[in-house]
């Protein structure tokens, strides 16, 4: 009967063990995989700021290295020194600005290559890129190089301030003053991923 009596006792001894551990596991499992959820969502919210946080930088530095020189061809006569339009509401594909910017020799992929470089930015169905041609006087039609920045683009908008302080939603319109002139500054604003706005205000070329 002792005997019988420490079977039966160990046996449920297993079973309870058994249960415990089930559900001490099942806990464990369910809080591993909400760890890996949350920090799958932050490691996508971090490379989405680093994403906008590169992309401001660049634009920044495009903007400070603007230049009133304009490309010149024997078809157009040549164009705005700077030109900035996001496009009408509801756009999904613009090139809404393109400009002339110095280039720091040390970044010149080919010699003898231009210290000019004009360069554009885009919007084309949700992805943002640059463009730029490696010299200022390209034949017309000439393919550019595009790398896109960032995926998931709503809308893009621009403000641009004139030398009399005043703003405009475009630059460089055919037959305006500002056709042969560069803005003081460019307010940039961008909505992605359905959040937005992210607004930056950029002063173009060297300080004046």
């Amino acid at each position: 009967m002792s005997n019988t009596r420490q079977a039966g006792l160990t046996l449920l001894e297993i079973l309870v063990a058994t249960a415990l551990f089930s559900i001490v596991a099942g806990a464990g499992y369910s809080a591993l995989d909400q760890g890996l959820r949350v920090r799958a969502r932050l490691d996508a919210e971090r490379s989405r700021w680093q994403a906008l946080d590169g992309l401001m930088n660049l634009l920044e530095r495009d903007l400070s290295a603007v230049v009133a020189v304009a490309r010149r061809d024997a078809q157009s006569g040549g164009e705005p020194l700077f030109r900035g339009d996001p496009g009408g509401e509801g756009a999904r594909r613009t090139e809404f600005l393109r400009f002339t910017r110095r280039v720091h020799p040390g970044l010149r992929q080919e010699a003898p290559a231009s210290p000019l470089q004009r360069v554009a930015w885009r919007w084309d169905d949700g992805v943002l890129e640059r463009a730029s041609w490696p010299r200022l006087d390209q034949p017309r039609g000439a393919a550019a190089d595009a790398w896109p920045l960032l995926q998931g683009v709503d809308e893009v908008r621009l403000r641009f301030l004139a030398t009399d302080g005043n703003w405009s939603r475009r630059w460089g319109e055919p037959g305006s003053v500002s056709v042969q002139a560069l803005p003081r500054a460019v307010e940039f604003s961008l909505w992605f991923d359905g959040r937005g706005p992210y607004k930056r205000v950029f002063l173009v070329g060297a300080p004046r």
